[in-house]
């Protein structure tokens, strides 16, 4: 079975929200960071199938040699699931339902760490995460 076929059949959907639109500056708080607060995200994409397999145990994984992050779920699509140019990256956040939309329940919000592209050819989309969010 095709990993593709795999992301079809596992039931679970993904809402994509980005923490500001497209050439845009996020809102800041009052010290000057970016507002990562629940109510500011925007969504980009909702209904994208997605694979989500969890860790058993942290993975600390340097991508820039500058920091270690927490890894503790990779997500899979069969696509690039933002529509613009830009692509998914770190400024988005992923919000998981198992079941379909609407009477689906939630599955978890994840902070995407690292987008990687595992054959080079867009077909699978591999994203991994910390989850920030248990339902």
């Amino acid at each position: 079975m095709s990993l593709e076929s795999l992301i079809e059949a596992s039931g679970q959907l993904a809402s994509i929200l980005a923490e500001a639109a497209d050439g845009q500056v996020p809102p800041q708080t009052a010290m000057g960071g970016a507002d990562r607060s629940d109510g500011n995200w925007l969504t980009v994409a909702d209904g994208v199938p997605v694979l989500v397999r969890t860790r058993s145990s942290n993975l600390n994984r340097d991508y820039d040699d500058e920091r270690a992050q927490e890894i503790d779920a990779t997500l899979y699509f069969a696509a690039d699931p933002v529509p613009s140019g830009s692509g998914l990256s770190s400024r988005h956040r992923i919000v998981v339902t198992a079941g379909g939309t609407g009477g689906g329940r939630a599955a978890g919000t994840y902070a995407v760490i690292g987008v990687i592209d595992p054959n080079s050819m867009g077909r699978i989309l591999q994203v991994d995460c910390e989850r920030i969010r248990v339902p």
